[in-house]
């Protein structure tokens, strides 16, 4: 996690988005390293943060370095279908 509700609640984002949006907006985010042949970004429920809440209206502070107690993307891991594209470009070039 590079920011979490922890950073909400102890203040750590308020300047920064005060500042540039004049609202009480905050996040949380993380970072992933991956082959490129993955998923670049299964962002979740619990990303973004209004007045200190996500969505349905959980705390900022169940958003932590561990990842998310509340809206986590990983509940619906069995009810996702995504589609991959194959592009064959040795044979777009004429290369078998």
């Amino acid at each position: 996690m590079t920011a979490s509700g922890a950073d909400v609640i102890s203040g750590a984002q308020s300047r920064l988005m005060k500042r540039t949006y004049q609202k009480d907006i905050s996040y949380a985010d993380d970072i992933i390293i991956m082959p490129l042949q993955c998923a670049t970004q299964w962002d979740a429920l619990s990303h973004i943060f209004f007045e200190g809440k996500m969505w349905n209206g959980y705390d900022a502070s169940l958003v932590n370095s561990s990842g998310a107690l509340k809206n986590d993307i990983a509940k619906v891991k069995d009810k996702v279908v995504g589609r991959g594209v194959l592009l064959d470009f040795p044979s777009f070039k004429g290369v078998e």
